[in-house]
């Protein structure tokens, strides 16, 4: 089986980075699906290669020596692929999702990370130094990093050809990311 075929991304969604890859421990891996056919994003779980994606909901707390599950809420992440990209699919379980913090209204705003969003970290090298970073709030605006190693940090980098929209229901917020493999480099 190709290398692309057996993508798999960590998932550093409230993972514990350390300072060096040899003090890392792996919390948890999310294994990409291929998608027979490809999402439209639109910010809506309801395509067919989200029903039959493998379900990630295991997260842990961020920043702390002996990271412990986090159980008091409940989030679910799907990944699947296809010849042009790699998807990802949340869903964000809220029990008053009127009180959302919405402020960013415009992609690549520097305080994103201070409405109510998901952080996902992808790294294509499975090394644990660098990754690329994509946080969404439930308005589907998209702020991005790059970290090449533990020297350099790109904040003000921005990702060609990402694709996102997210939506609000009664119960949850549900969003949907497209991101090219030319990102990565071609790196799966």
């Amino acid at each position: 089986m190709s290398k692309r075929k057996q993508i798999v991304s960590i998932l550093a969604l409230g993972a514990c980075f350390c300072a060096s890859a040899a003090n890392m421990r792996e919390l948890t891996f999310q294994v990409a699906m291929p998608a027979k056919e490809s999402p439209v994003i639109d910010g809506v779980l309801d395509d067919a290669c989200w029903k039959s994606a493998t379900v990630h909901s295991d997260y842990y707390e961020y920043l702390v020596p002996n990271p412990r599950r986090v159980t008091n809420t409940k989030t679910d992440c799907m990944i699947v692929y296809d010849a042009k990209g790699v998807y990802t699919g949340i869903r964000n379980w809220e029990d008053q999702p009127e009180k959302l913090r919405q402020n960013c209204k415009k992609n690549n705003q520097d305080s994103i990370w201070t409405d109510d969003c998901g952080e996902i970290f992808y790294d294509p090298d499975a090394a644990g130094i660098g990754y690329y970073k994509f946080i969404v709030n439930s308005l589907g605006k998209v702020d991005t990093a790059w970290r090449m190693d533990g020297a350099n940090m790109h904040e003000d980098w921005t990702c060609g050809g990402l694709s996102c929209a997210a939506k609000v229901f009664s119960d949850r917020w549900e969003v949907e990311l497209f991101i090219p493999w030319s990102v990565f480099h071609n790196r799966p």
